[in-house]
């Protein structure tokens, strides 16, 4: 009765030496600032999840709709997801029983020598056997190997999350620049109209004889150059389109159909506001992937030093193994075995110990990794936030600008055909009024660009 109490006693035993192995973990780190510099001075917003409906445009909403279902990097992502969690099940598998089943069967002749017989033996022998093992995990290695699987897993889950925030911005900045560019086409086909009708009444005023040859040839000039503005627009555009296409796996065709039947309907708002750096800290996905990515790295360590002590597993096996000759019963071929087996490592000319720090190097790097992402993420929200504010007091003044430039033009125009004028100020106003218009339909485009970009650094 004592020799059965003896080995469940054994493996209580050593299940408890295995609930006490402490895991590697690796060490704090605090957000590098308390707060944003370049941050307003209001109380922190969360971010909506879906927050490019709040330009209330359709049909960006549809787009982005289709980006998430087809775009190949997600998909790509969602995959690596699945192989992380394939990987976590074959290391959780080392901490469970594993069991075996064999059969075999055979038909042998023994000669008469061997068997020590005058006559040859034939024999049929027959077996069937389960066998089973199961490591104990007395100083946590298979334990460690979990929880790195584990976080490699998160990693995964993160940087699949990131690709889905840095896809969005895509699809929002690129939709941004095509809206741009259309607003930029007519403002120089617009202006191409106005030069064009400058250009007929100084021909009408050169054939009577009222305006000297230089005059049209300046007037032509600048009427060819903002023309050939048109094309180099039009090809920037079909870029932007394109780019759309690739973002979204569909054929560049059918956007061209969607942008001509749905004009634009972005509107300017405020998207966000910034919090803190520890808010970024728990929820930005590269630096929450870096984080994850740390966790594995320490639990590695923990793996690799749990391999310099003993192992300890447990072993059974029940069979038969019937002789179709000597035609022996059920019972009296039954065999079984149990038993508990241990192993320490002595000499191994230094691997493990070089295993060891080589985690330990993998850990450190995943921290210093770690650090960068965090002063990396946090550069670029302060990035994004000055660009917010210094792209609204340019596009302040820009309105102004080209408000001002198109009331001179007008103004320039009329004294001109009055004879007030000269024919120089009327093609420098029209300039001027075409690059102050330019300029601001640049800076609104950089501005809904960078309010992507800000929600993209701030986690999405």
């Amino acid at each position: 009765m004592n020799n059965l109490l003896r080995f469940p006693a054994l493996a209580f035993t050593a299940a408890l030496l295995a609930a006490c192995a402490a895991p590697t973990l690796p060490p704090a780190v605090e957000a590098p600032a308390g707060r944003f510099v370049n941050a307003p001075q209001i109380p922190a917003a969360g971010i909506a999840e879906q927050w490019w409906t709040l330009y209330h445009d359709p049909l960006l909403d549809r787009l982005v709709a289709r980006a998430l279902e087809e775009n190949l990097d997600l998909q790509i992502a969602l995959a690596r997801i699945d192989a992380s969690r394939a990987l976590r099940g074959v290391a959780a598998a080392g901490a469970s029983p594993e069991l075996n089943l064999g059969a075999s069967a055979a038909r042998q002749r023994i000669s008469a020598d061997q068997a020590g017989f005058s006559d040859p033996l034939i024999t049929e022998p027959l077996s069937l056997g389960l066998d089973a093992s199961w490591e104990i995990d007395l100083f946590g290695r298979i334990r460690e190997g979990v929880r790195a699987a584990d976080a490699e897993l998160q990693a995964s889950a993160e940087e699949a999350r990131g690709v889905k925030v840095a896809l969005v911005t895509e699809v929002v900045q690129a939709y941004a620049q095509a809206r741009g560019l259309e607003e930029r086409l007519s403002i120089v086909r617009q202006n191409a109209e106005s030069q064009s009708r400058t250009l007929q009444l100084t021909e009408q005023l050169y054939a009577a004889g009222s305006s000297p040859q230089a005059d049209l040839l300046r007037a032509r000039s600048q009427s060819e150059s903002t023309a050939a503005q048109v094309p180099a627009l039009q090809l920037e555009w079909q870029r932007s389109l394109h780019r759309l296409a690739v973002l979204l796996a569909q054929p560049s065709e059918a956007l061209y159909q969607q942008f001509a039947a749905s004009p634009a309907q972005l509107s300017e708002v405020d998207l966000v506001a910034a919090g803190t750096p520890a808010d970024l800290l728990r929820r930005r996905p590269d630096i929450r992937a870096a984080e994850a990515r740390l966790i594995a790295a320490y639990a590695r360590v923990g793996v690799a030093k749990a391999d310099l002590l003993p192992r300890l597993s447990l072993s059974a096996a029940l069979g038969s193994l019937v002789d179709g000759v000597s035609a022996a019963n059920l019972a009296s071929s039954t065999f079984w075995l149990a038993g508990i087996n241990a192993s320490v490592p002595l000499l191994d000319g230094g691997r493990r110990r070089a295993v060891v720090e080589l985690r330990d190097a993998e850990g450190r790097q995943a921290l210093l990794g770690y650090r960068r992402t965090v002063l990396g993420a946090v550069a670029e929200v302060e990035s994004a936030l000055a660009a917010a504010r210094r792209n609204a007091e340019s596009q302040q003044h820009l309105a102004s600008a080209a408000a001002q430039a198109s009331s001179a033009a007008q103004q320039i125009q009329r004294s001109w055909a009055a004879g007030e004028a000269p024919f120089l100020d009327v093609l420098q106003a029209q300039r001027v009024e075409l690059t102050a218009q330019n300029a601001l339909s640049r800076i609104k485009t950089a501005q809904l660009q960078n309010q992507a970009v800000l929600v993209r650094a701030l986690g999405g």
